[in-house]
């Protein structure tokens, strides 16, 4: 995900890079209650502010790396 973000951002198509992160971040919250993680928050911050990518998330494992976020199993009304 953060590849092909990342890829897409330094192609010129700073759109498309968006959407990778935030519709991943979206189903994923949806539908396992997951986030990104600080480095894939950090690659898609980068985007919005026109910045360059900081090449270090690819060796820190940070490929499709999420944060658990609990779904509450009573939510209020």
């Amino acid at each position: 995900m953060a590849f092909r973000a990342a890829t897409l951002y330094e192609c010129g198509r700073r759109a498309d890079a968006l959407r990778v992160p935030s519709s991943a971040r979206a189903r994923m919250a949806a539908r396992l209650g997951l986030d990104l993680s600080r480095e894939l928050q950090d690659l898609r911050e980068a985007i919005l502010r026109d910045k360059p990518v900081d090449r270090r998330i690819f060796r820190r494992g940070a490929l499709g790396a999420v944060r658990h976020h609990p779904i509450p199993t009573n939510p209020a009304r």
